[in-house]
């Protein structure tokens, strides 16, 4: 038989364990949903910091195919879409309100608005699409090219 004293200490024992369990749970918790948020931000920045790196480097080719051009050559968007394609996978330039895919499922419907007003500003930029799974998209003003309204990848 268990006496009255004998059920206190027991509790007592059973309580400190459910803390000392449930604190430990807390801490676990705590420690794994910092680390997630921490590493989920730092890898979604190295994507961006890798696809910026990518971009400008399309950017540059772009650049020096334009550069390469006599004054009195028309730019070609068809010629620029495909040299954006070939580095980026997908483009779209625009001339005159028309597009210019790199593919059949590219659209400018697919161009964040946001983006698409930055180039219509005239400043180059970037912006994370709403689909899923997100894609980063880039867009420029054509550089010497007065009926290119921009390009998009």
């Amino acid at each position: 038989m268990i006496t009255r004293g004998r059920l206190r200490r027991l509790s007592l024992r059973w309580r400190i364990t459910v803390a000392f369990l449930g604190g430990a749970l807390a801490v676990s918790a705590l420690v794994a949903g910092t680390t997630y948020f921490l590493v989920e931000r730092y890898l979604q920045e190295q994507r961006v910091q890798d696809s910026l790196a990518q971009a400008y480097g399309s950017l540059r080719a772009a650049q020096r195919y334009l550069a390469d051009l006599q004054p009195e050559e028309d730019v070609s968007p068809s010629r620029l879409t495909q040299l954006l394609g070939e580095r980026t996978g997908e483009a779209v330039v625009v001339r005159e309100g028309q597009p210019f895919p790199s593919a059949f499922g590219i659209t400018l419907g697919a161009v964040p608005a946001g983006l698409a007003r930055a180039v219509e500003a005239g400043r180059v930029g970037y912006a994370t699409t709403t689909t899923t799974p997100a894609q980063l998209g880039f867009g420029s003003p054509v550089p010497r090219a007065e009926d290119l309204e921009g390009f998009f990848f």
